[in-house]
């Protein structure tokens, strides 16, 4: 109920949809032809975290329309990793948000998960068997590693096929 919820307001799922038909113009420009789905992946997020800015703003929410975070090349954490999660759509390689609570915000309950224990927006991406989580907010973290802020116990998949809880751990691909 949650995810539908989410997936069918303006601020979340109909911003991805609308990033999405500007991401598959960037795409292209990105050169992606040989590479491998890790390669694309790494590409797609060094592009997303070295052309726009974290404003500093955790939200689950996008503040803005995706064509105000494109013109403005700022937004909130949720507009940054809305729009890195269409990139990687576009380019064919499976990646879902994640709602996630911050460590300051607290640990959420997996059995009574209200909206409003979750603040901040998250990336999975599956490709070769593997899951990486990407947070394209932090322009000096490398491809794979979380920000110490998102590493709190659970976040959930936003995936309207199924509910899935995954465990935030930072891998450091």
């Amino acid at each position: 109920l949650l995810i539908q919820s989410l997936l069918k307001q303006n601020e979340f799922g109909n911003y991805m949809k609308s990033a999405a038909k500007n991401a598959e113009e960037i795409i292209g420009s990105l050169a992606l032809g040989s590479k491998t789905n890790r390669e694309k992946a790494e590409i797609i997020y060094n592009y997303t975290k070295s052309n726009y800015n974290w404003s500093g703003t955790k939200d689950k929410y996008a503040g803005k329309t995706a064509k105000e975070f494109l013109k403005a090349k700022t937004g909130n954490s949720a507009e940054i990793n809305l729009f890195l999660c269409s990139m990687l759509n576009a380019a064919g390689i499976q990646a879902f948000p994640v709602l996630v609570s911050t460590r300051d915000h607290g640990k959420i309950s997996v059995d009574y998960p209200f909206q409003q224990f979750l603040n901040y927006v998250i990336v999975i991406t599956r490709f070769d068997d593997q899951e990486v989580l990407l947070d394209a907010t932090e322009p000096l973290s490398p491809f794979g590693m979380l920000p110490a802020r998102c590493i709190n116990d659970k976040g959930l998949v936003v995936n309207k096929d199924k509910e899935e809880w995954i465990r935030l751990e930072d891998k450091g691909e």
